[in-house]
């Protein structure tokens, strides 16, 4: 025996379905539109960062030697006596930037050794020119193949990172001084940028959530919305359709006239 169903219980199943779709594909189309905004979002403000960063330590290192020249005009004092109060005065320079912790500047010899390093003190007076970072790389390697330019140039490379405490990609801004055969740097951490990225992505998360809770309710609504619709719509149907029973079953015995006036759809009075 085939299994029945009625027509309003097709109406609604038709209904529910159609709408669910329309609203999955509306809400998947607004949730991954908030997705590649993201990336478009976090794409540019990592660009914004490095090109910040970039000419932050630039500008440190050029304000270096601005301070050297500057000392070296104004003091009659020997080069090595210039080169202590030098060493001493970079030690203390802290620049405020975007990452996690105030800019330093570093001073290495062209030979490797570490003259300053306020964030590795105890590495001072040590030649590192043969150490690699994790990748492999050289980084007085790298830092000599900067400076080749007189006016300076980068170099990016692995480093311990104090705020993460774990190895990450930095860049540094170095220029040689070669009358005294160093180089003085200053660089940043691209995973510092990770943190406010991160603020916009758990912004974005949000409004993802809410996007799925609005669309969740949306279907709840629109499926009691045609839920009532279609229990009242069975009632008019059953009604049409027992005002015609009645007429045909009083036809058969008498003579009747059919009410058009309780005919509810247009369509039963044709």
């Amino acid at each position: 025996m085939k299994t029945k169903i009625s027509i309003t219980k097709l109406y609604f199943i038709t209904l529910v379905l159609l709408s669910f779709l329309t609203i999955s594909v509306v809400g998947y189309l607004s949730i991954n539109k908030q997705y590649s905004h993201f990336h478009s979002k976090s794409e540019k403000i990592r660009k914004e960062y490095i090109e910040d960063q970039k000419h932050i330590v630039q500008h440190e290192v050029d304000r270096a030697f601005d301070y050297i020249e500057s000392r070296r005009a104004k003091l009659n004092i020997s080069e090595d006596e210039l080169k202590e109060q030098v060493l001493e005065w970079f030690s203390k320079v802290r620049f405020p930037n975007r990452g996690n912790e105030h800019g330093i500047l570093f001073v290495r010899s062209y030979k490797g050794v570490i003259l300053m390093s306020s964030s590795t003190p105890e590495l001072i007076g040590k030649n590192i020119s043969d150490k690699a970072d994790p990748d492999g790389i050289i980084t007085h390697d790298q830092f000599m193949k900067a400076i080749k330019d007189p006016l300076g140039g980068y170099a990016e490379y692995s480093w311990y990172n104090p705020a993460t405490k774990k190895v990450g990609r930095k860049l540094s801004f170095v220029r040689g001084i070669p009358e005294w055969q160093w180089y003085v740097g200053a660089g940043f951490w691209y995973d510092d940028i990770n943190g406010v990225i991160g603020q916009v992505e758990s912004k974005m998360q949000q409004n993802v959530n809410d996007s799925v809770v609005t669309i969740v309710l949306t279907m709840l609504i629109i499926f009691i919305f045609i839920t009532i619709f279609s229990f009242i719509l069975s009632r008019k149907i059953r009604k049409n359709f027992n005002i015609f029973t009645s007429f045909f079953n009083d036809a058969a015995t008498q003579a009747t006239k059919l009410d058009a006036n309780n005919i509810v759809f247009s369509e039963f009075e044709k």
